[in-house]
Order: structure tokens, then sequence, then C-alpha cells
């Protein structure tokens, strides 16, 4: 660069009367961002050439990066006297004129350089910019898809060869919608991907990585691929950005409802634990964007201070900064709470922002994404907006949350501050009149989301759910409820740190502490799911979910007389209470009183979590003969328990001559005919006729009044076909030792506990003589690729 410079300022010393030196040294000192120098650079050259155009464009472009807009505005308009025909001029100064919040003018700007020169991107560009500022969105999408052809534009245009979509219906085809520009622009536009997914299509996102968790939340889409991943085939394709194109016309036609995003569950339970104060009114931060493209994006930290002196406010920095550097606090500058070094990507921050009353922010893609999570946002703009925000207005047609506080003059951002001062100042007074009481928007949400998860649908659910808590963070009855849809969505951990929320907004919440305590549990984290059960019961002693569950707990702990005083206990406040009276029978089955337990065992058909009771409409056999009329004796729940249960089938057998046994599974019948032939055997789904009586296998212990002594015992009971038996024999054959058959894993549900590792039973194989031999079938046969040493 020295040498370069050295060179042309050789030149213009030479003094030939050339302008070129000098034009090119002005070039080079606008490349180095050395404006000033490049202005006075072109400022010699005119004083000896006056009548230079290249010169007065050049020095325009100089003063626009300088944001001297009027100064800049002069020099174009010297140039185009000088060269009328010149497109570019008519461009830089569209630029200019938009910086100073003129549209319309630079709209008449955008439209002479055209008539020089059609195909200019350039102007196409900055006509679209001016056109969608001012509302004119059906000629403003279309100017729009210029961006594609202009210098500079920072996406790549993506040479697919598959067709892009013109929005007529997908009917079940894919469609890849490629994310472009800033994470802003993505955030905002996402708003179009559901009425995609509406046309009956597969919709499949590709975006950069840190906004990959944030859209695979959003309603519709299949597939998210972060950028530079393995894209699935598709058939059609979209860049993000022209789905407006596709879907708008004007302001009101756009999409409005929010939130159109939401922080998923697991991110919403991670960072609940950095909020604990619910009095203070919480707002989130940003004061600073990217100087680059746009350097007017920035409010200096120290005008902020007015804020600072509210009470009961706690501020929260959302400000992103590079890895290692710390969270700026000047002198007077407001204190803030910095939780961002646990940002990892948008859906984090989403999941903070869910936490807060209230974000400010400069334009910046936090305040796209505030307002596209429903959040109350005020955003802090320069005084020439970028298009989106539209020209004199202090609301958007994008975010219907938003309010925007717009500089008076270039530059000055004191009195932006001063106006967020008073809003604040009485946003305040409105929080805190508000206490306690809930909004209708918030009431119906949760109230819609609760009905979903009544029927089952958690998946459905989640989204009221979330809109609730969006609206307000302090609800405990919506953290419980976002718990549940957790839990019942498989995401126990989730559900656990969502209960903790509930309880910590209101230690008196029965509800919530049951629910805590039940996730506990399911953690094997007993001693601390009782005490949440206890407390639970200190708030409310005739809940009878506390005392059944408390006796759970006990029992697993091995404490069998405290738990069975539990479930007596709910008994005797709900004698109709089938969960409690199930866990009794366990109890009691336990400990070997089968007669009773077996008769408390029925009420498995009627307790939370019901055994499906299969042919109902078929009157239950009472233990009667039944001869000449046929018995359906039906297998209920696992093949352990058929196999477990099948021995009273002989019993059955001798108070009836026909006996029909319907098993599960086809894979059960061979086995099952070779050791009852005095029993017919069905398979599941088989269609039965003829049947006068009915009875599930389970019930059979019941019915025979089975005791500890009584336990048909007799074994085998089971007989394997001979053939089978010859078969196994001789693949068997000649092997020596002592042969251990053996299963190390059982179904992970219902019960995960049921399960040990291959590695664990690894030591058997060091015993002298034994030989073992896999049984494991399904779940766990994965550890056979890898079986440990021996």
């Amino acid at each position: 660069m020295k040498e370069l410079l050295d060179t042309y300022a050789r030149e213009i010393a030479r003094d030939t009367g050339d302008p070129d030196p000098y034009l090119r040294l002005g070039d080079l000192l606008h490349g180095m961002e050395r404006f000033d120098d490049a202005v006075a650079v072109y400022d010699r050259l005119l004083a000896l050439m006056p009548e230079c155009g290249p010169a007065h464009h050049n020095r325009g472009n100089a003063l626009l990066e300088m944001g001297r807009w009027e100064d800049a505005i002069r020099s174009y308009r010297s140039a185009l006297a000088l060269m009328p025909r010149f497109a570019e001029a008519y461009v830089t100064m569209a630029t200019a004129l938009q910086a100073l919040g003129k549209p319309y003018e630079a709209m008449a700007s955008c439209h002479r350089a055209l008539a020089i020169d059609p195909e200019c991107a350039e102007a196409h560009w900055n006509l679209a910019l001016a056109l969608l500022q001012t509302g004119e969105y059906r000629q403003g999408w279309e100017e729009f898809e210029w961006r594609w052809k202009k210098r500079g534009y920072p996406s790549t245009v993506r040479n697919f060869p598959q067709p892009e979509w013109d929005g007529s219906p997908l009917s079940g085809k894919t469609i890849l919608i490629h994310c472009e520009q800033a994470f802003g622009d993505s955030i905002q536009f996402a708003r179009f991907l559901p009425l995609v997914a509406q046309r009956g299509g597969r919709v499949v996102v590709e975006c950069p990585a840190p906004l990959k968790g944030l859209l695979e939340e959003v309603k519709g889409v299949g597939a998210v691929v972060a950028s530079g991943g393995e894209i699935p085939p598709f058939d059609l394709h979209l860049p993000l950005m022209s789905l407006a194109r596709v879907f708008s016309e004007r302001v009101d036609y756009l999409p409005r409802t929010v939130p159109y995003l939401y922080p998923s569950l697991e991110k919403l339970a991670e960072w609940s634990a950095g909020f604990t104060d619910s009095r203070a009114f919480r707002v989130g931060i940003v004061w600073e964007g990217r100087r680059k493209p746009d350097p007017n994006r920035t409010c200096p930290f120290p005008c902020l201070a007015p804020l600072t002196d509210l009470p009961g406010v706690t501020f929260y920095s959302l400000q992103i900064r590079e890895k290692g550097a710390k969270c700026e606090s000047l002198e007077g500058g407001p204190k803030l709470v910095d939780l961002t070094p646990g940002i990892r990507d948008f859906s984090d921050t989403a999941a903070l922002i869910a936490y807060l009353d209230l974000v400010i922010s400069i334009d910046t893609g936090v305040a796209h994404l505030a307002g596209a999570l429903g959040k109350e946002t005020w955003v802090m703009l320069p005084h020439a907006a970028d298009w989106r925000w539209m020209l004199d207005r202090d609301d958007s047609p994008w975010y219907p949350t938003a309010r925007l506080f717009r500089q008076d003059r270039p530059g000055e951002w004191s009195g932006v501050a001063s106006g967020i001062r008073q809003a604040l100042e009485a946003r305040l007074a409105r929080f805190q009149g508000e206490a306690g009481r809930y909004s209708r928007g918030l009431e119906a949400s949760y109230a819609e989301g609760l009905s979903l998860l009544r029927q089952g649908m958690a998946g459905a659910a989640a989204d009221p759910l979330r809109r609730a808590l969006l609206e307000n963070p302090r609800v405990p009855e919506v953290f419980n409820a976002l718990g549940v849809c957790a839990r019942d969505l498989g995401k126990g951990e989730a559900g656990a740190s969502l209960f903790r929320q509930a309880v910590k907004l209101d230690a008196g919440y029965a509800d919530g502490h049951i629910n805590l305590g039940n996730a506990l549990y399911g953690a094997d984290r007993i001693e601390e799911a009782m005490g949440h059960y206890r407390r639970a019961l200190a708030i409310s002693p005739a809940d009878i979910r506390a005392h059944q569950n408390l006796g759970v707990a006990l029992q697993a702990l091995g404490r069998v007389a405290e738990a069975g005083a539990s479930f007596e206990t709910a008994l005797r406040l709900r004698p109709d209470y089938a969960t409690a009276r199930w866990n009794r029978a366990m109890l009691k089955l336990l400990t070997g009183n089968l007669r009773d337990g077996f008769l408390d065992f029925e009420a498995r058909f009627e307790k939370s979590d019901p055994v499906p009771l299969r042919h109902a409409g078929i009157p239950l056999w009472d233990g009667e003969p039944f001869y000449g009329k046929t018995l359906l004796v039906h297998a209920e729940q696992g093949f352990g328990d058929t196999f477990q249960f099948v021995r009273y089938l002989h019993l059955v057998a001798k108070r009836g001559r026909d006996v029909v046994f319907e098993c599960q599974h086809e894979s059960l019948r061979e086995l099952l005919a070779g050791s009852f032939p005095a029993v017919r055997i069905a398979v599941r789904g088989e269609p039965l006729s003829g049947i006068a009586w009915q009875i599930p296998l389970m019930s059979l212990p019941r019915v025979f009044g089975t005791t500890l002594d009584t336990i048909p015992a007799t074994i085998p009971y089971l007989v394997p076909c001979p053939q089978r038996v010859e078969k196994w024999k001789n693949r068997l054959h000649g092997s020596t030792g002592f042969r251990i058959g053996l299963v190390w894993a059982g179904r992970s549900k219902p019960d995960p506990k049921r399960s040990a590792s291959l590695q664990a039973l690894a030591p058997l194989a060091a015993v002298p003589g034994a030989v073992l031999y896999s049984l494991q079938v399904g779940e766990g046969a994965e550890h056979l690729k890898n079986p440990p040493p021996g």
C-alpha cells in the first residue's frame, strides 16, 4: 500500500495535468477507509479541474461513508451536471437520500438511473429498499429479487438444478428453503415457513448453525440443516427472503401472529435457574450492532445511563461479545446481569428472553428475535432507519409487540434514551399495578395448553403453554404444565427443571411439589422426591396423590410398613382411588399376601395409565364350571406375564372343556399349543366367535383364590417342540462345559431399571467350565457387536 501511495504522490507532484493519479490515489485511500484523506485529494483535483465529473462522484462516495449525506448529495449533483448519463451517480445519490430519510426522492433518483441503464442491479436494489420502507410491498418484493445481481450481496446464488418454487401447491413434494443475509433477516422471514407447509409439502430449511435449534421449533418445518451440512433430496427450492414475494403484497397482508418462534422446552428448563427474583422488572438490553454494514446501529453505552436509577428494575445484558471479552461497564452506565457467557446459539438467547419482561435493543438480530417471540420489545433506531421499520411510526407491521424509538437528528441518541426512560417509568408502574393479575390472552393460552395435555396431546400443548410463559414468566401453573408437557414428551430432566421453577415461584404450590417429586423419583433421587411429597402434604394434608406417591417412594426404599400406611391413608380419603389400590396390591403381593393382593390387582384397569381391558363386552367369568360353553382367556401386558400365568390354564380346563387362550403374538402359538393341548390357541387380532365368558389371564389367581401355599407350582408347564429341541441339540453338539443362557437387558419401557450392561456380567466368563450363550433379543443385543473381554 505504501509503495502505491508513494507512486501516486510522485505522479501528482510531476503536475502533468492528468487527473488519473488523483483519482487512483483517492480510490486507494477510500479502500483504506481514510475517507478524510480521500476527500482532500479530490478537493485538490477539483481546485485544478472543477469540471472533473468522476472527482465529484468519488468525493460524494467518501462523504457518504463519513455520514455527511447532504454534502455527498451536493457532490453527486455536481457530477451529474457534468455527466448526465452517469447512472451510478443517481444510484449513490439515492443511497444518501435514503440515509436522510427521503425515500421518495431516493425512488426518483433510482428511476432516473434505470432510465439510463434498465439492467442496473444497484438501482433496482435501492429502489426496492425505498419501496419497502414506504409500504409499497407488491413492487418492492419484485425489485428485491435484483439483490442477487448487485455487487457485494453477502449471500451466494444457489444454482440448484431443481426449479424455484412459484407458490403453487406442493402436493407432497419436498421444498428446500435456504437462508440468506444476516441472522435478523432469517428470524424476520421465518414467519413465512408455516405458510409454506400449509401448501401441502415437506419443508426443509438450511440455515446458519446458530439458528438451527431455533428454527427446529417452527411449526410445519420438517427438517433443519446447518449450512454446510448434507441437504436431503428435494424437489423445489427458494431463498427464504423470496417468500415475502410469494405470500405478501401489502403491509396488511403480512403474517403478524406472534410468537412464531419458540424456545425449546429443554432450553427453557436450562435457563430457568438464572432467574430467582420474581419481583423485579426484568429488562434485556442490547446497545451495539455490527459496524458493517451500518455503523449507525450503535448507541453509545453511556447514553443509557438515565435508565439506571429506576428502582425495581434489573437489567440483563443480551450483548454478545467476542469470546473472552468482558461486559462493558463504563462510569455511570447501567449495572447489568450478564448471562451471555452461557449463550451458545439463538435458541439459548430465545430462552433467556422468555424470562424477561421487556427487551430494549438497537436494530439487531436480538430485536427481531424478541419480536418474533412476541416479547414486548423497544427498538432504538437511527434517524434513517432500515427499510423494515418504515417511516415516521412508533409501531411495526412485522412485530405487533414492538415499539420504535427514533432519533430526532442523525447521531443523536440522548433523545432516544430520554424517551425510553419516560416509557420505562410508565411501564414499571403498570407492572407493579398488574401484580397477581393475568391477562385474558395468558389465561386463554394456558387453558388451551391444559386441555390438550388432558387429551394426551403434549406435542400440540407445547406452543400455547410457551405462549403463556412468553407473556408472563412468573406464573407457577404455567411452568408446572410445561413440566408435564416435557415429561410426557420423554424429556424428564427438562420437566424436573420446569417443575422446580414452579415451586421456586410459589413454595406453597402443592401440584408443583408433587410433580417435581415424581420427576425426582423417576431419576432415582428418591429421598429428594419424598421431601417434595411431604411439602405437598404440609400444604394440603388431604392430597391423595401426595399420600400415594409417598407410599411408592417408601416402598422403593424398602420401608414397607410406612408405605402401606400411606396407601391406606389415600384410600381412606378416597376409597375408589384406583392408583392407590393398585400400589397397595403391589405391596401385598410383595409381602406374600397373594389373596388380598390379587383382589386389589384388579385396579390395574382403572388406575392412572391403565392396562387396556380387552373384550369388555363379553361377561366376565367368575370361576364357575362352564361345560357346554366357551371361555376366552386373554393375555395382557408383556410376554413374561404370559409365561408366568399360563400355568393356570390347566386349572381352567378342569372347569370346562372349551377354552380359548388369546396370546399376544404368533411367535407364542407353537410353544403354547404344545404345552396345553386341551386349549385352543389364538393370536390377538384373529376373529373369535361363540365366546360365552372371558377372563384376563392375570385375574386367574384371584378367581382361584391363590395363596403362597396354593400357587400352581408344578414344573415344567411349558413344553418346547421336540423337533426344535433336537435341532438345537445338534447345533450345540460337541460343546463342553456348563451351558448358561444369558439375558442382560429388558425393555427400557416401562422399567429401565430391569437392565444390566453386558460389561457388568463379563466376570461370569472367567468361571471355570462355564460356557455362556446369549439369549438376548431386541434392546441390548447391540452390545454383542463389541463384547467385553472374556
